[in-house]
């Protein structure tokens, strides 16, 4: 089918890979696993759920836990994706575009054998919409086309995109661009709808509908909600207003967070120092104290100014449990010897920033309490996951955690039976990272930070080891570079291609002071609610606790009429289960990274382990799958005994080169997520808006007050935002990344991507990457 050949030939049309022996197996999988499971993704993520354009969100596909499937302990609580198998060959090695099997799926054997087989088994209900010949010659040259964007020359291509979809258009018989993008959107309607009933995952309605009229501003109708524009001085150098990215939330975020120290400047030569930890968030604070604190000479720098970033929107749980299962861990890398050393990491991750917190002496609110992991329903098979858990967390060595009844205990709501685990903790993360800055930059460590410096080269660093920045300064680290950005800041598709972009929402009400236990609690369900208090509001000293409620996640850079009402969602969770809850006092957003086998990415760069010229080696630190506090934690130790040379007890198991031997088949709707998100996103910078759809009747003058939208104009496609004073913005949507579409996000104010999370406020400028640079200024 058309759709299928197209996120097909998205990935496939490049340069040929390594051989199987000279490319690590980690990537050939990455490879050959994301270009057969790409279509299976554009099924829910490219175009509608269902046939119609009012389909569910990314967000409502089920899982087995909540149909009730007796087989619910082996999924994780987000949309699963598969692990990838070392015996899924490349190109390279031999077979053909998966393990060796052909393209009908009969061929090969082995685990990627038969996820091929069992995808075409899934599709194979479904007639070819389109002509085969006619589609695969469109879809190849529509694919190599939006490949060569993808390389960085969208703009030097618009010509011969034209070209290329007038010849492919004429290939496929259709009549106009519009013709060609209503026939992909309605056969991979009908095909997803298939494949979902195939998988017993059928579309379900949308619980919380946006109303027509907020559809492209449902930030706006809360006051102070959103991605908030940067203040005078706060968008670039050294000035002390608000840097861009900022959002108002429980931790003061939107007051709190300032330059505090002075950007790097050039005219001085090359910095030299020992470490350089790009990222002044919690993973590269952490990280950096762990080096210092052995003696090592290190340089941090940050883009915007510390806690600027997703850090600055945790809900800040220090988690014993984790939360993908340590059952699942245990099915998904080869038992209980993989879950133990998971628990252990975990525990050592609370030990290590209490320690810090202790031995520094930083005032962060810190705190040891229970967390509860409830029923999200009081069905026998939902049920039954607590005791399956349980069983694996005694595998895993947690013999403190237990079963307990909650029903009648004050604090708790109406929650009943949970596991409890008695040694999770909380902080204040601002508070804590502004505390860990002032200890580092101070004589006992010496590491100098400067904020308002953005890595702005990253080929180069994978050459001579010379890092640019976009002040003018450059800085040469004599031993590694650590990239601790949510997601590196590099076009590193070996890193890029195992982990999924989410968004994920929080919602602050407050409740009487002393109502509530002091404990964390989390849900079952697949997509599933994180909830704590935070005594006294931001500062500690309101009269009143605010109940924080997280979750409702879908995938990042959703088309803006697929938005939902998730804040809506958070507060019904939660006004059904704590009945003390009371006003909303905060909503926003953040962003999390969801790795295709669950567990964190710290470790050596997959492709560019170490720099040609000098010997430095790159160390990344991505992936944390929505425990970043936790994560960043157990980043630090990893990275810090990699860098001196020491073994480390869990760093293979979180390595970024890993290969996961086991696959769960039904996840077989999640196969490729990102190889599809990416092809949708190249496909989006062909095809013209009115075509797919997708606000094609707004010109950007018809923007109203708060509206964003990304608009046809002429051949170009434009990221449009009318500021709520009346002024146009406009800037390129193309995502300088790696050339895909951005979408107008109307939650957050902000145009995201689809291919790999990048995000930028609504007036362009980078607050997330991969990307490293803003969206283009439009003259």
């Amino acid at each position: 089918m058309l759709l299928m050949r197209l996120g097909r030939r998205l990935l496939l049309r490049t340069p040929p890979p390594p051989t199987a022996a000279a490319a690590p197996a980690s990537l050939t999988a990455t490879a050959t696993t994301a270009s057969r499971g790409g279509a299976s993704r554009a099924l829910s993520s490219v175009l509608p759920r269902t046939a119609t354009a009012g389909g569910s969100s990314s967000s409502s596909s089920s899982n087995p836990r909540s149909s009730g499937s007796s087989g619910s302990s082996s999924c994780s609580r987000r949309q699963a994706v598969v692990a990838m198998s070392s015996s899924a060959g490349g190109p390279g090695s031999g077979g053909g575009e998966l393990g060796g099997s052909s393209t009908s799926g009969s061929g090969g054997g082995g685990l990627a054998g038969g996820v091929a087989r069992a995808a075409e088994k899934a599709m194979g209900a479904m007639g070819s919409v389109i002509d085969g010949s006619a589609a695969d010659k469109a879809a190849a040259r529509l694919g190599g086309a939006a490949h060569s964007a993808a390389e960085g020359a969208a703009e030097a291509a618009q010509a011969p995109l034209k070209d290329t979809m007038k010849a492919a258009l004429k290939e496929a018989g259709a009549e106009s661009a519009g013709d060609a993008a209503r026939a992909v959107r309605d056969q991979a309607a009908a095909l997803g709808t298939s494949v979902a009933a195939a998988l017993g995952h059928p579309p379900a309605p949308e619980p919380h509908p946006l109303p027509p009229d907020v559809k492209m501003t449902s930030y706006a109708r809360f006051p102070d909600t959103g991605t908030l524009p940067p203040t005078q001085n706060g968008g670039g150098g050294g000035g002390g207003g608000r840097p861009p990215g900022l959002t108002r939330n429980v931790w003061a975020q939107q007051d709190s967070v300032r330059r505090a120290y002075a950007p790097l400047t050039g005219g001085g030569g090359d910095v030299k120092c020992e470490v350089l930890v790009v990222g002044g968030g919690m993973v590269g604070l952490n990280v950096a104290y762990r080096l210092a604190k052995e003696g090592r000479d290190v340089v941090v720098v940050e883009a915007r100014a510390v806690g600027a970033g997703q850090s600055g929107r945790t809900s800040a749980h220090i988690m014993q449990w984790n939360d993908d299962y340590y059952g699942t861990i245990e099915e998904k890398f080869g038992g209980p010897g993989a879950s133990r050393l998971v628990a252990d990491s975990h525990l050592a991750a609370i030990d290590f920033i209490e320690r810090v917190v202790q031995e520094e002496g930083i005032d962060c609110d810190f705190t040891r309490l229970p967390g509860y992991l409830f029923p999200h329903d009081n069905r026998p098979s939902t049920l039954a996951m607590l005791d399956s858990e349980l069983a694996a967390c005694r595998r895993a060595g947690l013999g403190d955690v237990r079963r307990v009844d909650l029903a009648g205990l004050p604090g708790h709501g109406r929650l009943g039976p949970a596991l409890e685990f008695p040694r999770s903790a909380e902080f204040h993360p601002l508070k804590y990272l502004h505390g860990l800055a002032a200890v580092l930059t101070s004589p006992k460590y010496g590491v100098r930070l400067y904020e308002g410096t953005r890595v702005a080269d990253t080929l180069d660093p994978q050459i001579s080891g010379r890092v640019t920045t976009d002040t003018g300064a450059a800085i040469t680290p004599s031993a590694a570079i650590v990239y601790a950005t949510n997601s590196p800041v590099s076009r590193n598709v070996a890193v890029h291609a195992r982990q999924a972009a989410n968004r994920t929402y929080m919602l602050g009400l407050q409740v009487p002071q002393g109502s509530l236990a002091r404990a964390n609690w989390w849900s079952t369900e697949e997509a599933y609610h994180y909830v704590r208090l935070q005594p006294g509001d931001a500062d500690g000293t309101a009269p009143y606790d605010v109940l924080l409620i997280g979750g409702e996640d879908h995938q990042t850079g959703e088309y803006a009429d697929k938005y939902s009402d998730r804040w809506a969602a958070l507060e019904a969770f939660a006004r059904e289960r704590w009945p003390q809850a009371g006003e909303v006092l905060y909503r926003w957003s953040g962003q999390v990274y969801e790795p295709i086998d669950l567990l964190g990415l710290y470790g050596l760069d997959p492709v560019n382990p170490v720099n040609a010229l000098s010997g430095c080696k790159r160390y990344i630190a991505t992936g944390d799958s929505g425990q970043g506090m936790t994560g960043s934690a157990i980043a630090a130790m990893v990275l810090a005994d990699l860098i001196a040379g020491r073994p480390n007890p869990w760093s293979e198991l979180y390595s970024p080169s890993r290969v996961t031997p086991a696959l769960n088949v039904s996840s077989l709707e999640e196969l490729g997520s990102e190889a599809a998100a990416t092809a949708r996103g190249l496909v989006d910078t062909v095809l013209p808006r009115s075509g797919l759809g997708l606000a094609g009747h707004y010109q950007a003058e018809q923007l109203r007050p708060g509206e964003g939208a990304v608009l046809q104009e002429g051949a170009h496609k434009v990221a449009a935002f009318r500021t709520p004073e009346g002024q146009l913005v406009k800037r390129s949507s193309i995502c300088p990344h790696l050339g895909c579409q951005v979408e107008w996000n109307p939650n957050d104010a902000t145009f995201d991507c689809v291919c790999h999370g990048s995000q930028f406020d609504a007036w362009g400028n980078c607050i997330n990457g991969p990307a490293n640079s803003n969206l283009k200024e439009l003259f």
